[in-house]
């Protein structure tokens, strides 16, 4: 998934993290990912924040994780609602 992001086949990458959060949509590791590889380059502001929110919602088990979910929700939504 990530790597379809990194070679901008947008479309492609969004059909498999939806996929993918079909079948585990309680994953926050995949929301993160799903936003800032995929839905970030594409200037889906909205859909970035409402994932990123999801993600930290879901409660990461590393720390690290959740502080880098943290880090780009600052960077990308402050001041946005989009939590889900």
């Amino acid at each position: 998934m990530g790597l379809l992001a990194r070679r901008r086949d947008y479309s492609q990458a969004e059909a498999c993290f939806q996929q993918a959060l079909d079948l585990h949509e309680a994953d926050p590791l995949t929301h993160y990912h799903f936003a800032v590889d995929c839905l970030l380059p594409q200037g889906r502001q909205e859909d970035v924040c409402w994932h990123l929110h999801r993600a930290l919602a879901l409660r990461p088990r590393k720390e690290r994780d959740r502080k880098r979910i943290l880090e780009n929700l600052n960077r990308h939504c402050s001041g946005r609602s989009g939590s889900p």
